[in-house]
This record gives structure tokens, sequence and C-alpha cells, in this order.
């Protein structure tokens, strides 16, 4: 019997494993490297590598890092990269919030939101 959570894959129901991070990824923790899905909590902090052959779940805000996925990225709060991250996956990426980006080119910060679908 296989643990882990069940997923379709092309044509086929399986059973990928999951790696559960209950913080973030970030100097603590070190890196991420993992066969099936990874699922962080929290954050990615800037700096961090996130690498699953599966999907990859995170519960907060991908920073300026890089994350590796053979399957979706799903991030629940958004992405901060401010021009450093970088995010592969060979399925979808998707966001579904509303999240405040700061943008250093004029003497003054200028704040504004983007919604991501």
């Amino acid at each position: 019997m296989k643990m882990g959570r069940l997923c379709l894959d092309r044509d086929a129901l399986c059973v990928e494993e999951v790696y559960e991070v209950p913080g973030n990824v970030g100097l603590v923790t070190g890196n991420v490297k993992f066969r099936g899905i990874v699922s962080v909590r929290k954050d990615i902090e800037d700096g961090a590598r996130v690498e699953a052959g599966a999907c990859v779940e995170v519960g907060n805000v991908i920073g300026a890092a890089t994350v590796y996925s053979g399957g979706d990225v799903l991030v629940r709060r958004g992405i901060a990269g401010r021009d450093k991250a970088e995010i592969r996956a060979e399925g979808r990426v998707q966001t579904l919030s509303l999240i405040h980006i700061s943008e250093p080119t004029r003497p003054l910060y200028i704040s504004y939101a983007v919604f991501c679908l």
C-alpha cells in the first residue's frame, strides 16, 4: 500500500508521495528536492530552491527563489520575485491572490496591486 495524494496523470489515476514543509523553505530548512509533491505551508524565501517531480504547493508567497516542478505550481498568496525569481513548471503556474508590488523606478516607491489568475 502506498500513502500519498491521489492525482490524475494523463488518463490514469496515481498516488503521489507528499513532502510537507510545516513552515518556510529558506536558510533554516535548506533547499528541498523531492520526487513527488512538495507542499510548503508558508513561504519560499529569497535565495531558496525547491525542486519537485510532481506539483509544488505554496501556502503564502514565493520570493526571489528558484522553483522547478514536474507538474503544476500553485501559490495561494502570490509571487514577489522582484525580477529574480525563476519558476519553471511542466504544468501550469497558478496564483489566486491580490498581491502588492513596490516598484523602485522613481525616487519614491510606487505601490500598486495586481490580481493574478
